[in-house]
């Protein structure tokens, strides 16, 4: 029924593995299982074997010494760095992560975190209906291996680690959030340049593009917010876009946005390694006319459970789709968590509230309220932390 593919690549040689899967196997659904979506930091060929690193093994005959910088550098775009200036960076890489280097350990999952979105998305560009990554757990204990970056690639911590939630487990969700509910993908044609990509998502709630650019180097001091790839230009419906940044760090493990300016209905704007959504901000005619549709009858439900210890689920109805905004009040009224902001399609939603603020700070046990918005409608509950 299904074409399983299990490539141990990453997104840099999609095109190649769907076109060979297409040859072979005509229009069969494509289920790919366990893209790579981080550098391996040591080899499977160990022991006896020559090694070359990571990705590097299937690219290349394996040397001993390690392959030039130069030609890593070609591989990886924004590795080798700063961080790793040695002549042996994927070992370097390695004996940071085993000692604890906090600069190395946060770079590598925010990598982590990059290279996830990059590897789902673009398989399902190419027409995969299933996509999965290296989201490994305890591997290293369960097979008694002695890949020790098997667990670095994992989306939490190992059970010694008690699990703890990386970078790349935030942005995780926040991709299913964002792609839930698409319906159709296309890549743009916006470069020449497979290291450019630029994926157009159709959703009931509107569409939602997908971008980056790897064809430059290393951002200046690391900065990934600082695009070093090609200016790519392409039509959307709408003047304003809303950008939404990945998640790259596990003690900030939020989203951030900001909106950008589509001169007359085109977005022109410069990319870089790290992937970013935009989504068209419907115009504030098209927000009247859908608030104005809106039954007042709109249901914001209990959350489950009340009170609650860890976390909560806050469930709601809305009869059409609109723009949602669900807040978190103290007792004084003030705003501790936006929880929602975004638009929904008709029918139920919920979400969960793991009882922390905008900064991610645990909130202490009492009482509070949760606020529905939707255009002129509100309704408001209580809601109980408890220790």
């Amino acid at each position: 029924d299904y074409i399983g593919w299990h490539p141990h690549f990453s997104w840099r040689v999609i095109d190649q593995e769907f076109k060979l899967i297409h040859a072979l196997a005509g229009n069969k659904p494509i289920y790919v299982d366990d893209m790579w979506s981080n550098i391996f930091a040591q080899s499977y060929f160990v022991g006896l074997f020559a090694t070359i690193p990571g990705e590097a093994q299937f690219n290349a005959p394996p040397l001993n010494p390690p392959p030039p910088l130069a030609w890593i550098q070609r591989l990886y775009g924004d590795f080798p760095n700063a961080l790793f200036p040695s002549l042996n960076p994927h070992d370097e890489l390695r004996q940071k992560l085993k000692s604890g280097n906090a600069a190395a350990t946060e770079w590598y999952e925010a990598n982590g975190a990059r290279q996830l979105v990059k590897s789902l998305v673009s398989a399902f560009g190419e027409g995969a209906e299933r996509v999965s990554v290296s989201g490994t757990n305890d591997v290293v204990q369960l097979r008694n291996a002695p890949f020790e970056e098997i667990g670095w690639i994992n989306l939490t911590g190992t059970r010694q680690e008690s699990y703890r939630e990386k970078a790349q487990f935030h942005t995780y969700k926040l991709l299913a959030e964002k792609l839930r509910d698409f319906t159709t993908v296309e890549e743009l044609n916006v470069s020449t340049n497979p290291r450019t990509r630029v994926y157009k998502f159709e959703r009931p709630r509107g569409a939602i593009y997908v971008l980056w650019s790897e064809t430059g180097e290393a951002p200046p001091n690391l900065d990934y917010d600082i695009p070093t790839g090609e200016i790519v230009s392409f039509s959307v419906n709408g003047s304003k876009l809303l950008r939404t940044r990945i998640i790259t760090s596990a003690s900030q493990p939020f989203a951030r946005v900001d909106t950008l300016v589509a001169n007359n209905n085109q977005a022109t704007m410069q990319l870089g390694f790290e992937p970013f959504f935009l989504e068209p901000i419907p115009s504030v005619a098209v927000r009247a006319a859908q608030f104005a549709a809106l039954p007042s009858n709109f249901e914001l439900r209990q959350s489950v459970p009340n009170p609650f210890h860890h976390s909560t689920r806050i469930g709601f109805v809305i009869k059409q789709d609109a723009h949602v905004r669900l807040e978190i009040f103290d007792l004084n009224g003030r705003s501790l968590r936006v929880l929602l902001n975004e638009g929904r399609a008709q029918g139920e939603h919920e979400t969960v509230w793991e009882g922390r603020d905008e900064r991610g700070v645990l909130v202490q046990p009492g009482i509070y309220f949760y606020r529905l918005k939707v255009g002129a409608y509100q309704s408001t509950c209580k809601i109980m932390m408890v220790r």
